[in-house]
């Protein structure tokens, strides 16, 4: 739900143009934006309520995917889905943080030693294809102005590469935002910054994202 407030008030963008449509206050209370469309995608279940409220206040937002992993293939829930491993020790079950560590193992984790601490629990949402998603659900066509942002802990480039491996889903994509590339050159890891490389030459915008 920060993400829909940052997008409706044009806030977070290292450029402002990224994202034309702005105004001093978030959503809902946002007039003249019935050209936006806003597809919300959040795997973690303590953020539940304040995304549903989002979704019946906010009239933008026509596709809420809550307790949902956006990834690089779809993953029926029958399937297995994806673990997220919990971090109790920074939070407990009720409140944030405590799913931080996407779908890495735990010994592999940036956050591993808090994951081993928690006694290693998880949990597993269904996952999306992002370009499922873009193509499919979303409708995005090359006329339309698509803004992606992502921030899935440690493992953007996870989506970037499916974005960047399907001509048609890299082709109706205006602006992407992701962390790494809020870092300086010197601590964005070689893919990251290979993959930046890549969108631009592709003509997409590339933002940072705080």
């Amino acid at each position: 739900a920060d993400t829909i407030d940052a997008f409706m008030a044009g806030k977070h963008f290292a450029t402002p143009e990224a994202f034309p449509l702005r105004g001093p206050s978030p959503c809902p209370h946002q007039p003249g934006r019935s050209n936006v469309d806003i597809y919300a995608v959040e795997a973690n279940p303590v953020h539940d309520v304040v995304l549903i409220d989002r979704f019946c206040q906010c009239p933008h937002v026509r596709g809420l995917y809550n307790r949902t992993a956006m990834w690089n293939r779809t993953t029926p829930l029958t399937e297995g889905g994806i673990k997220f491993y919990l971090d109790l020790v920074n939070g407990n079950e009720n409140t944030w943080p405590f799913a931080w560590s996407a779908s890495l193992s735990p010994p592999i984790s940036p956050k591993g030693n808090n994951i081993k601490k928690s006694g290693q629990k998880s949990i597993t949402v269904p996952t999306v294809d992002v370009c499922e998603l873009l193509l499919h659900e979303v409708g995005a066509e090359r006329s339309h102005r698509v803004v992606v942002k992502i921030d899935i802990e440690d493992v953007d480039e996870v989506l970037l590469r499916r974005i960047l491996a399907v001509p048609e889903c890299l082709a109706v994509v205006d602006v992407i935002a992701f962390e790494d590339a809020s870092r300086k050159p010197s601590r964005q890891s070689a893919e990251s910054l290979d993959i930046e490389r890549r969108m631009r030459a592709a003509g997409i915008t590339v933002e940072g994202w705080y």
